[in-house]
């Protein structure tokens, strides 16, 4: 008897175990499901219209019908200067373009950019028009904040292909510039380049140009020649009138008597006329006292 009613009590505490969890796991679902009512996130996501989207994306649209989507949407700005284009190229970059040999197929390439931008420009006018629309820090607002960031992404990616297309064939020297985000200024964005990023591309030729006079120089100076005596570089260039090739063998040709000595007899008492012998070694012998050896 006594057993029997421990059985039915650890039984009655399993039973009261099992319905405890059940109310722990049911209390946390709609604790779960309240939070996710409040965030205002649903699951119930319309269909898309599958078949047009899929003809709009691999057949197209009717151009008039773009033009027609494309002029519905005007969002304004607080700010009167900032709108919607297409970056503008630089005046000062453009006139290169012109001079450049290459410039032809450089506006092919920026054409084809170009229009890829507007088309991509399009899609935000619809998107921030909406944005405007809803509560700042409402869910639809995050959202479409998170299109129109991804929407920029794109933009800043074609204006970064379109600004390397021009500085790989006109600028191909300072083309590392582009990776310095600080050289553009956000005020600036209606043009591809801007004011500062060409003051920059400006400063850095001069920089370069400077570098190389330099350079020019140094490489001159190392190759100019010593100073040397106009003595010495005529004796250089006049060419030699001995017959002998071993110079130890040349002899001393004299024009006009060395060591005279005046005689008591006459005028010419004695000279000496210096001598190479075939050893190479020089000596001295005596002349006439006459002087007959100076005729």
């Amino acid at each position: 008897m006594t057993v029997a009613c421990h059985e039915t009590q650890d039984a009655t505490q399993e039973i009261a175990a099992e319905g405890v969890v059940h109310l722990k796991i049911d209390t946390v679902i709609a604790e779960a499901d309240q939070d996710h009512d409040h965030r205002g996130v649903t699951e119930d996501v319309p269909r898309l219209p599958q078949p047009e989207l899929a003809s709009w994306m691999s057949v197209g649209q009717p151009a008039t019908s773009t033009k027609e989507l494309r002029d519905t949407f005007n969002p304004n700005f607080e700010d009167a200067t900032f709108s919607l284009t297409c970056p503008k190229m630089d005046d000062v970059v453009e006139r290169q373009l012109l001079r450049d040999r290459n410039g032809k197929y450089i506006n092919q390439r920026e054409l084809i950019w170009k229009s890829t931008q507007l088309k991509v420009l399009d899609v935000a006018k619809p998107l921030m028009s909406l944005w405007n629309r809803f509560p700042e820090n409402s869910e639809e607002a995050v959202i479409l904040e998170c299109a129109i960031r991804l929407w920029a992404e794109a933009h800043f990616y074609i204006s970064k292909n379109r600004r390397s297309n021009v500085m790989n064939s006109v600028y191909p020297r300072f083309k590392n510039l582009l990776k310095d985000h600080s050289k553009f200024s956000p005020a600036e964005v209606g043009h591809l380049f801007g004011p500062s990023f060409t003051s920059a591309l400006l400063q850095a030729a001069d920089q370069d140009a400077k570098l190389q006079k330099v350079a020019a120089s140094g490489r001159g100076k190392s190759l100019k020649k010593p100073h040397q005596h106009p003595a010495e570089k005529r004796a250089e260039q006049q060419p030699s009138t001995s017959r002998h090739k071993d110079t130890g063998e040349k002899r001393i040709y004299q024009t006009r008597p060395l060591d005279i000595e005046r005689g008591r007899t006459g005028f010419f008492h004695r000279f000496r006329i210096p001598t190479v012998a075939k050893d190479g070694t020089t000596g001295e012998r005596n002349g006439p006292a006459d002087g007959s050896g100076l005729r």
